[in-house]
């Protein structure tokens, strides 16, 4: 597996893209080469996966890219989950990287709680999910 983060050439065309807070920290991130932009996107093999899965362009291109790299995929999408769990391409939700990122001691427990309480206002999670979440947090110890 790649030790990088990519993004498909595509990420950034669209105007409201840039003007999303999470768009102009991804933009920021590639200028520091922390995110990689990828060109080698097959557009008929991204295309497929949007017309089997129902997908917008980002989604099926990432799905593609993480097939294509053997990588991991960040996708926190109901349809991309599924697209993800039938093309064999392990996957990581929002949610998951906030509990792993306390669990490591990178995130403490006001700011987990807090994060997560945006991922519930913003996010479209069910209250089950965030309770899961929120009990994995609190439950930890030393933070």
């Amino acid at each position: 597996m790649s030790g990088f983060v990519w993004v498909f050439a595509g990420f950034g065309s669209r105007a409201w893209v840039r003007a999303l807070y999470d768009a102009q920290l991804i933009a920021r991130m590639i200028k520091e080469g922390e995110v990689r932009i990828s060109d080698h996107i097959a557009a008929s093999a991204v295309k497929l996966v949007q017309k089997q899965f129902r997908l917008g362009e980002g989604e099926a291109a990432a799905l593609w890219m993480a097939k294509e790299n053997r990588c991991i995929v960040g996708i926190d999408d109901g349809p991309g989950i599924r697209a993800a769990k039938i093309l064999g391409i392990p996957f990581v939700t929002a949610i998951q990287i906030l509990v792993g990122l306390h669990s490591q001691g990178h995130l403490d427990k006001p700011s987990a709680i807090a994060k997560l309480d945006s991922l519930l206002l913003w996010g479209r999670y069910g209250a089950a999910l965030i309770s899961d979440a929120r009990s994995k947090i609190q439950g930890r110890e030393g933070a």
